[in-house]
């Protein structure tokens, strides 16, 4: 099947800009391009934009790096039941300053608090959330939930 691309237009800092979202190539998901942000979550002084998707039971964490590096991607059910499940489909992103540890979880490894870095949530309103951070040890994108 032919390899589809879609565009939009994404406000940012009150210009438009199109979104490539064509290397997000998951059969049967549908980004949610309008609820995407942008931010730094990858430390590297360049703006990513994290969005999410979903497909049948489950959600699709996407981020694109602004150098134009490999998309990062992660599933998870939608299962109320597992620590690693969604309630349900994803109602929001939230991006905030990096913060490398929680009262409750302690420091998080490989993250490293770096100015300018954000971490983000991604929240079904239902359950605990989602939260992310860059993992700059191993050059990835990690997660936690209480």
């Amino acid at each position: 099947m032919r390899r589809m691309i879609a565009l939009f237009l994404l406000l940012s800092a009150g210009t438009a800009q199109a979104l490539d979202i064509s290397a997000l190539t998951h059969p049967g998901v549908t980004w949610q391009t309008g609820k995407a942000r942008t931010a730094d979550v990858t430390c590297d002084g360049k703006s990513d934009t994290v969005l999410f998707g979903t497909a049948k039971d489950s959600v699709w964490v996407g981020i694109l790096p602004g150098d134009g590096g490999k998309p990062q991607t992660m599933q998870f059910p939608i299962d109320s039941a597992k620590q690693n499940g969604f309630c349900a489909e994803p109602k929001r992103i939230t991006v905030s300053p990096i913060s490398c540890s929680d009262p409750e979880m302690g420091k998080f490894p490989g993250c490293r608090a770096v100015k300018g870095c954000r971490d983000f949530t991604v929240a079904d309103e239902e359950c605990d959330s989602f939260h992310f951070y860059w993992d700059a040890n191993k050059k990835t994108i990690r997660w936690w939930r209480r």
